[in-house]
């Protein structure tokens, strides 16, 4: 189904006053401009990446490699969107240095991570974890 603006209204879900900068679990999805199916498709059930795809793929995965605040969850590229938890801490100066140091290592298996995706596994299993978010939505929604 191709996105409608006049029948698909959307309410933010956002808490007014929230900082969203600070620690916690954040659900994200980005979509493509205008819903375009730029990251892959949908073959016989299993999710196949496109290159536009596997771009986001690694460079989601590089994420938490570059910044050592974040903590990826579990995730999912669709073909027009993307689906993602990211766990955001606070740490402390001493711990991000030697973090940063880290980085070049990590940044080298990032590649060799993302091709070893199980995309079949998480294309089974994202309509159980959109309905889960989608409560979870509603349970956060202003009254």
């Amino acid at each position: 189904m191709k996105y409608d603006p006049e029948k698909h209204h959307r309410k933010s879900i956002r808490l007014r006053g929230y900082d969203y900068a600070s620690a916690g679990a954040y659900f994200i999805t980005i979509c493509t401009h205008q819903r375009q199916c730029l990251f892959g498709e949908v073959i016989n059930s299993i999710m196949q990446l496109s290159s536009y795809g596997t771009i986001a793929a690694t460079e989601w995965v590089r994420s938490a490699d570059l910044r050592q605040e974040i903590e990826l969850g579990e995730w999912i590229v669709m073909p027009n969107h993307f689906h993602g938890i990211v766990f955001i801490r606070e740490i402390d100066e001493v711990e991000k240095k030697a973090q940063t140091v880290a980085v070049d290592k990590r940044a080298q298996m990032v590649e060799k991570r993302a091709q070893t995706v199980a995309v079949e596994k998480r294309a089974q299993t994202v309509e159980k974890r959109a309905q889960m978010v989608e409560k979870r939505a509603q349970s956060l929604a202003p009254l």
